[in-house]
């Protein structure tokens, strides 16, 4: 099957955004990977084994980060192209808003359905524990930090013209 010249323009004009997208998808990692570690202690290393032990059948909390941050980035590349095709001159507000929903959309589907169904357990088995609810706080913060890092990264790279203050 041939691609077709404008198929290859939205390639071309997503590429950039799908680089950003990994970049801020690295800094949403990282940041989830704070609100878990800041609000479980220790206990980060059991969560950092359950997610190896879901996608890798090893418990390592080194492979567990490793996973942790490949989906981090696979998520925001899946952001920044959805974003670039439907709103590509963000607001840093409607960036934060759009994070907010990207984070509760991964919440549902990646922590309590995937997830849950890659360790055995019913989707949204342990939606309401106290730990799923710190989780709702750290994905709606990676989404809120991948989406204001994308904005930023946009405007500062790729010459995005417009509102530039948070507002």
């Amino acid at each position: 099957m041939a691609v077709s010249r404008s198929q290859k323009s939205v390639l071309a004009a997503s590429l950039p955004y799908a680089t950003y997208g990994a970049l801020a998808g690295i800094v949403g990692g990282i940041a989830i990977f704070l609100v878990w570690w800041l609000a479980a202690g220790s206990a980060i290393v059991q969560v950092l084994s359950g997610i190896a032990l879901a996608t890798t059948r090893t418990t390592s909390p080194v492979v567990g980060f490793i996973v942790h941050m490949v989906i981090s980035i696979i998520i925001g590349v899946i952001y920044a192209v959805v974003v670039s095709m439907f709103v590509p001159n963000q607001r840093y507000r409607n960036a934060a808003l759009l994070g907010v929903l990207n984070g509760l959309f991964w919440w549902i589907v990646g922590a309590q359905v995937i997830f849950s169904i890659l360790v055995g357990m019913p989707p949204f088995a342990t939606a309401f524990t106290p730990f799923a609810l710190i989780d709702l706080l750290g994905h709606f913060v990676y989404g809120v930090v991948t989406a204001l890092v994308l904005v930023w990264l946009v405007r500062r790279n790729l010459g995005v013209k417009g509102e530039l203050e948070v507002n």
